[in-house]
């Protein structure tokens, strides 16, 4: 007996409105996964933003030696 496919549905919010997509549990892990990747990259690029240049090219420079 093959065992249940587990279908999510879930809400999702673009420009053109709201759609419903149905997925399995291994493409929402994946969808997770992708987002959570997504909003790290965003933190990183937030910081390097925040420090001033010159400071963070210091910080850069020295760690490479």
């Amino acid at each position: 007996m093959l065992a249940p496919r587990l279908l999510v549905n879930f809400w999702v919010q673009n420009a053109a409105g709201v759609c419903q997509l149905e997925v399995t549990k291994r493409q929402l892990v994946r969808i997770i996964s992708g987002v959570e990747f997504v909003r790290q990259q965003m933190t990183i690029n937030k910081i390097s933003l925040a420090s001033p240049t010159t400071d963070h090219k210091g910080h850069r420079q020295s760690q490479n030696k």
